[in-house]
């Protein structure tokens, strides 16, 4: 059975000056840098990143915005417990807070109005925050969504646009201040477990010791798994791609709420003089550096322009970027069901950033076995929703 950290477990130094980290974290994504940073104050911690630099992949390239209907029921607790924070902490070095309110209407365009009501009331299972509106309502909050081509939609006035970059900067200076050391450029290579102890060796022979592994290597944690000897949990990378574009024909207005078709075909929202527009693709694909297929962008645009009749100019910028799911679309936090000192922190799937406070609060948590915090037990939050354990059948 794996150990849990205690409160006074530290690092120590072997005669010939190795140290052992009481917990390496593969990955200083967003999820490994919210662990790092509620985990440092009661063990010592080492962030391993495979790039040059930390968020490169998915962190770095979300489109992030908060919403507590956004995920399902396994999701909703978390957004939940990180509500407090995301509307109560400053941007370093800003007066800024992490989230900027912009409202979100999901908006009807073909389906019946059984299907608007239908999808109501299963999102409004998880929030009392939303509003049914009708279509002139939705053309009232954005003039591109044309008033006769659609019939109504579901308004969320608390969404809101997050800044990703001062997020995951935030938590990684955090984890520096108390002490987490952050070693990029260490793409992992072997994992071997001897004598309660985890050696990790790089492709460029660099070597370090611990107690115990978290993976949270996004999109590559399954292959971390084989590496280190653990089962695989069935993890599916899916690609997202994302345009900004200038609008030939009207002049986008920074008011205007993030706009999602009911069907998720596509979604479209302010960005500066210009509109960010995503078919809300979710494209299979191994772990790789995500790049947008000019299908993908030429898509947004035709699905853009056919349901609110608007012309788009010129593309911007474009990217992509993958988000990892598990087979049941929830998070896996918590050790491994076979590998000793194996902590799985993987399959935030398109959540990742909306639930990292209580994520890393709850990882850190299950790792040193403390109590879950009270913004937990508050919402509800169940860590057996979470556990690797539930998965009997691996792929």
């Amino acid at each position: 059975m794996a150990a849990r950290l205690w409160l006074d477990a530290r690092c120590r130094a072997l005669p010939y000056t190795v140290m052992i980290y009481d917990v390496a974290i593969i990955g200083a994504g967003i999820g490994g840098a919210t662990l790092a940073a509620h985990l440092a104050r009661d063990a010592k911690t080492l962030l391993l990143e495979a790039e040059d630099r930390p968020g490169y992949h998915s962190t770095g390239r979300s489109a992030a915005f908060y919403t507590e209907t956004y995920g399902g029921r396994a999701v909703q607790p978390l957004t939940l417990a990180s509500k407090h924070w995301y509307f109560h902490t400053h941007a370093p070095q800003s007066d800024r807070l992490m989230v900027h309110r912009r409202g979100a209407v999901h908006v009807n365009w073909r389906q019946p109005d059984a299907q608007l009501h239908q999808f109501y009331g299963a999102l409004a299972q998880l929030s009392d925050g939303l509003e049914l509106v009708d279509a002139a309502h939705c053309t009232q909050m954005c003039p591109l969504v044309p008033q006769a081509d659609v019939k109504g939609g579901v308004y969320d006035a608390d969404c809101c646009d997050i800044d990703v970059a001062s997020v995951h900067q935030y938590f990684l200076r955090a984890a520096k201040h108390a002490g987490v050391e952050t070693w990029c450029d260490f793409r992992v290579a072997e994992l071997t477990r001897r004598a309660g102890i985890w050696s990790i060796s790089s492709q460029r022979g660099k070597q370090v010791q611990a107690k115990i592994v978290v993976n949270a290597a996004g999109a590559w944690a399954d292959d971390i798994a084989r590496i280190a000897g653990a089962t695989p949990i069935g993890l599916l990378p899916k690609r997202r791609t994302v345009g900004v574009f200038e609008l030939k024909d009207a002049v986008v207005s920074p008011e205007w709420p993030l706009v999602l078709d009911l069907e998720e075909h596509f979604y479209f929202k302010p960005e500066g003089q210009a509109l960010l527009i995503s078919p809300a693709d979710e494209t299979p694909s191994p772990p790789c550096d995500a790049q947008p297929e000019m299908e993908d962008i030429a898509l947004a645009a035709d699905r853009f322009e056919k349901a609110t009749g608007h012309q788009l100019g010129r593309c911007l910028a474009k990217w992509a970027g993958l988000r990892t799911f598990a087979p049941d679309r929830s998070p896996v936090f918590g050790f491994d069901r076979a590998a000793d000192d194996f902590f799985w922190c993987a399959g935030q799937g398109g959540f990742g950033i909306q639930t990292a406070p209580a994520a890393g609060a709850l990882c850190a948590a299950l790792l040193t076995g403390k109590a879950l915090p009270k913004s937990h037990t508050d919402v509800g939050i169940n860590i057996d929703t979470y556990a690797p354990q539930r998965f009997s059948k691996a792929a």
